[in-house]
């Protein structure tokens, strides 16, 4: 999660968080919430692991790419419920 937010984020999208830096924290600011995005990273991995273990039903990839799904699907969810709240434009989020 952490090399795909870093690649995601800080190279492919980095045009549009530059063209909508008024919209951000200063990056001085942005350094002091690393460590406690860095607790919530590790406390998410650890969720997910735990799920997985308690629904593996050894029937193949299958649990695996059920698995991706539903909390892709819930994650897309999440952030999509927050995206009106943010003064982002479209196309960042859509992004």
């Amino acid at each position: 999660m952490v090399v795909f937010n870093f690649l995601w984020h800080g190279l492919l999208l980095e045009s549009q968080y530059m063209a909508t830096i008024n919209l951000w924290r200063p990056q001085d600011q942005m350094g002091a919430f690393f460590p406690w995005v860095m607790a919530f990273t590790l406390a998410i991995g650890f969720v997910l692991t735990f799920l997985f273990t308690r629904h593996y039903e050894a029937k193949g990839i299958g649990d695996g790419v059920r698995f991706g799904f539903y909390t892709g699907l819930l994650v897309g969810l999440l952030q999509a419920g927050i995206y009106p709240y943010l003064a982002n434009p479209a196309l960042l989020g859509l992004a």
